[in-house]
């Protein structure tokens, strides 16, 4: 089952997603004529794991941590698909990585692996832009 966000005339709603129609309790959507497609989430928090690919630490010559790194994201790098992602003025060296994204649905902490399923509502594609230049390594907010 896929989900989707919809801008409604009656505001945002979540329902199921197939051929371009989404499916509330309520109503249904057509995405090219009555509804516009938003990002799949609207995040509190993004938190992030990083240097946790062997193969990309190889490839860029970075040192393996014993621990992946953690970090947070702004909310607002959250953009609706199709949506041009603007470059910062401040670089030409910028990067991207495409990136798996769990989007947990409460509150948690110490989850265990039984308690997943309950946890997580699904997962969507995150693209993380980063400047390379004379900022290295220094993520943007949109």
């Amino acid at each position: 089952m896929r989900l989707a966000r919809v801008q409604t005339a009656d505001g945002p709603v979540t329902g199921v997603y197939e051929d371009g129609i989404v499916t509330t309790e309520s109503n249904a959507y057509d995405t090219c004529s009555e509804a516009e497609l938003l990002a799949p989430v609207h995040p509190s928090t993004i938190y992030c794991v990083g240097r946790n690919y062997a193969t990309t630490l190889d490839q860029m010559e970075y040192e393996r941590p014993a621990e992946p790194d953690f970090f947070i994201k702004p909310t607002v790098s959250v953009h609706p698909p199709e949506t041009p992602i603007p470059y910062p003025s401040f670089s030409d060296e910028v990067t991207y990585a495409g990136e798996l994204a769990a989007v947990i649905d409460k509150q948690c902490e110490h989850v265990t692996e039984d308690e997943v399923d309950d946890i997580v509502r699904g997962y969507t594609i995150f693209l993380r832009g980063e400047d390379l230049g004379v900022y290295a390594g220094r993520e943007y907010d949109n």
